[in-house]
């Protein structure tokens, strides 16, 4: 590929770390949000090597990271204060229609210091920032949850973004967290991080301990399993843990999606109404009043978030192909990391 032109408006960054994200692997092996060519890869930190005439704050040799998700600024969600929902962003997303990071050089379009793009403490190692862009999709996921000490939340699926739900909603005052997987590997890490309890769902029984962690409850119209959780959140992208997830969730609870399906759902939809559940979709880390990077970076560099005990692997660009295997090998992998 030729190298990234910088335009006015742009910087160019050298990328020294890149994460596999679980929508790359989407695109890896199913081709969803991409057109072959594409060039995946949106968890990434680097140095600024190019800087367009009209960027204010950022200089040359600046360590960075940059939100992925290119707004207009002119559409009726951006004028509400909403980028993240940003009405043409479609194809103008860095890794999903702009080339991503998964290369030696990227470019961010529309670079704005501490709106797109975020300056890293000296302190800050350049593979701990490539984690700034999942934790702030984990804090969103608390914000979305909103948990009291009073609460139980079980947060379904252990990848990386199941861990950072685990750790930001423990942050944000969950009294219990409930982890459930079926890999060994992502099961011990859970537990690692101070995770209430961390269940294998290939294991016999697990739905009854579950149910009896939980504190029992009406799965509603329909049957199912029966819990009583305040707070689910469904992180695997498997149709039927969706549904497992609505069973879970007590009556007036809440459930938090965050994973993307290769496949369409069959759900029992009396339960939804029954249980009166407040279902939230969590897309990404930046509308509103929140916005998830600042934060996410603060909390990584006062070391209350966790980031390197989850790299199982580190690679380099001439091994992407092998990375993104590893990366598939949910036993063996949490966080495949490259290095360009």
């Amino acid at each position: 590929m030729p190298d990234p032109e910088c335009g006015d408006h742009d910087i160019v960054i050298e990328v020294a770390n890149c994460g596999i994200c679980g929508s790359d692997l989407h695109m890896y092996t199913k081709g969803m949000f991409a057109e072959p060519g594409q060039i995946p890869g949106h968890e990434f930190s680097g140095r600024v090597v190019a800087v367009g005439n009209q960027v204010e704050g950022i200089k040359l040799e600046h360590r960075v990271t940059a939100s992925p998700n290119i707004d207009c600024g002119a559409c009726a969600r951006c004028a509400a204060g909403e980028p993240l929902l940003c009405e043409k962003q479609g194809g103008n997303v860095i890794s999903a229609g702009l080339p991503g990071a998964f290369a030696e050089l990227v470019r961010i379009p529309k670079a704005r210091l501490g709106q797109t793009v975020f300056r890293l403490p000296d302190s800050m190692e350049h593979e701990t920032a490539a984690f700034i862009e999942p934790y702030a999709v984990g804090l969103r996921i608390a914000h979305h949850a909103s948990p009291t000490p009073h609460d139980t939340a079980v947060v379904f699926g252990l990848g990386t973004i199941g861990l950072t739900a685990v750790q930001t909603l423990t942050l944000a005052g969950a009294g219990r967290v409930i982890g459930v997987d079926r890999s060994a590997r992502r099961i011990a890490a859970a537990r690692d991080l101070g995770v209430t309890a961390a269940l294998d769902a290939s294991a016999e029984g697990w739905e009854e301990a579950l149910s009896e962690l939980t504190g029992g409850g009406s799965a509603g119209y329909g049957g199912g399993l029966s819990g009583n959780a305040d707070i689910v959140c469904e992180c695997t992208g498997s149709t039927a843990v969706l549904s497992t997830a609505i069973s879970t969730v007590r009556r007036g609870g809440t459930l938090v999606v965050v994973a993307l399906y290769e496949e369409m759902a069959t759900l029992d939809p009396n339960q939804i109404v029954i249980k009166d559940l407040r279902i939230r979709g969590s897309f990404g880390y930046g509308s509103g009043a929140f916005r998830g990077f600042p934060d996410a970076l603060a909390l990584l560099d006062e070391g209350k978030l966790q980031a390197r005990s989850l790299v199982t692997h580190r690679m380099t660009l001439d091994e992407i192909g092998p990375a993104f295997e590893a990366q598939l090998d949910r036993d063996e992998s949490i966080k495949v990391m490259v290095a360009p």
